[in-house]
């Protein structure tokens, strides 16, 4: 797989279109994780909502369409939309010192390299900042999030093609993912729950120029 800090993805030219990010909290059946019903104790530390719910204004439609498709009785949990350079230089830092604590044993350029696989480093290119990137899970309807195997971590469980999961899982996986792509959008297959348009992942799978460049304050 594909490290979104890879070469291959960082030489992918881009030409912003200059979209504005507008704010996606008004379009039906999704729903932050203070709105849905969360029972284990070590999942609510962990769920904050997102302080920018925003995405480029093309992404925010194809995110419309997606949600209109989704099979009955299915809505959709938003983790992370657009993130500025402050925010996520601090998951990328946060995510760095917790994989240094538990593989101590690592040199600094292995915990980097496995760091970027999760939260990518934006002094190089963070897909978040372009307002093209999200971060969602798949919720039924009475607001509880679906079981896909996993809770939102940097191991290979998050994986999407991970090899442990049941058929219920993989099936939950596989409905996100399907009405997604339908859309456009592309999975990075690090993460299950991270889809994009527009950025640089995008346009390495898709062969295309990316649309959307870093948005700078």
């Amino acid at each position: 797989m594909i490290s979104i800090n890879d070469k291959c993805i960082l030489d992918v030219k881009v030409k912003d279109n200059g979209e504005e990010l507008v704010n996606i909290l008004d379009l039906p059946k999704i729903y932050l994780p203070s709105q849905i019903v969360i029972e284990d104790d070590e999942k609510k530390k962990d769920m904050d909502d997102t302080k920018t719910p925003y995405l480029r204004e093309a992404v925010k439609e194809k995110l419309r369409k997606a949600i209109d498709n989704l099979p009955n009785g299915y809505g959709i949990l938003l983790r992370e939309a657009y993130r500025d350079y402050v925010v996520q230089m601090d998951w990328f830092l946060k995510t760095y010192l917790k994989l240094h604590r538990k593989y101590p044993e690592l040199k600094k350029e292995e915990i980097y390299k496995q760091t970027v696989k999760y939260a990518t480093d934006p002094d190089v290119y963070s897909p978040h900042i372009t307002g093209g990137a999200i971060d969602l899970a798949l919720l039924d309807k009475d607001r509880h999030m679906l079981d896909v195997g996993q809770w939102i971590e940097e191991e290979k469980s998050a994986h999407f093609n991970y090899d442990g999961l049941n058929k219920e899982q993989r099936e939950y996986r596989n409905i996100l993912k399907n009405t997604l792509e339908d859309q456009g959008f592309v999975n990075y297959p690090y993460e299950w729950w991270h889809y994009s348009y527009g950025d640089k992942y995008w346009g390495y799978v898709k062969g295309k120029d990316a649309i959307y460049d870093t948005l700078r304050e």
